[in-house]
């Protein structure tokens, strides 16, 4: 119930990031004064700086218990993760901004958790079973009486 749980919250994530990301960006974009056509470049490029951040978010709703388990899943996982908790890390210790700021610091609070209960548990060396063997099959032989 709480992988159900923790998986729609990163839904809601992805979501989140791409309604939001644009609508920050466009209150910094007289920043560039380049004019309109500027404004239409951080746009488009807030816009798919907004897809790469929440793909991995995506990513770990559609994949999330294969995640855990294959290596190569969990390798990408791990790289998706990893694009929006530098990026928020990076906007937290540089910016002073405060609509950065407030949308930094829950997208650096959701990927943690997101890493922390999706791609650190697989992370784990597999136990070897052991099986037991039945009876029958590991029974020493009955030593071959000769009659005389």
């Amino acid at each position: 119930m709480t992988m159900i749980f923790l998986r729609c919250l990163s839904a809601l994530a992805g979501i989140l990031i791409l309604l939001f990301a644009p609508q920050v960006a466009q209150q910094f974009a007289y920043l560039v004064d380049a004019g309109d056509v500027g404004t239409n470049r951080v746009m488009l490029a807030t816009m798919a700086a907004s897809a790469v951040l929440s793909s991995g978010f995506f990513f770990v709703t559609v994949a999330g218990p294969s995640v855990m388990r294959r290596p190569v899943r969990r390798a990408a996982a791990a790289f998706l993760l990893a694009v929006p908790f530098a990026a928020s890390a990076w906007v937290l210790l540089s910016s002073d901004r405060m609509p950065l700021v407030s949308f930094a610091a829950p997208l650096l609070a959701m990927s943690i958790i997101t890493f922390s209960a999706f791609v650190w548990p697989g992370a784990r060396r597999p136990r070897r079973r052991y099986t037991r063997i039945p009876e029958g099959l590991n029974a020493p032989a009955s030593p071959v009486r000769s009659s005389d």
